[in-house]
């Protein structure tokens, strides 16, 4: 059963991806969060590697968030395995752009596993 955090963030992510749908004048803030991702990751890769991995031989929550099958915005490419895979995935959605769902999911999952849950010195 799934607690009242995990309902309230499944439908709070919902209704963020449908506004940002029917309002497309925010794509532009859309593609210079995702710019801002890239940044940080190109300047924290070896420490987002670790967390990733660190993830993957825990409880694998960053790879199911992304992957998962009943997840709006999910990575559609196929499950990887190993942290440069995923880390890979996540650079092509954010640099292609094209699909809204996948980089809003994408930048939900930042946020909320990455940055919040392992510490980086970022600079923007």
């Amino acid at each position: 059963m799934k607690s009242t955090k995990e309902v309230f963030r499944g439908f709070f992510e919902s209704k963020l991806a449908e506004l940002i749908l029917n309002n497309q004048e925010t794509v532009p803030a859309v593609t210079e969060v995702s710019k801002s991702i890239l940044q940080l990751i190109a300047q924290n890769k070896e420490s987002l590697m670790i967390a990733i991995q660190l993830d993957l031989e825990s409880d694998n929550k960053v790879a199911n968030d992304l992957y998962g099958e009943n997840l709006f915005g999910r990575l559609l490419v196929g499950r990887k395995e190993t942290a440069e895979e995923i880390l890979e995935d996540i650079m092509a959605v954010l640099i292609k752009g094209d699909d809204l769902a996948q980089v809003m999911h994408l930048h939900s999952l930042f946020i909320l596993f990455l940055r919040d849950s392992y510490p980086l010195a970022l600079v923007i």
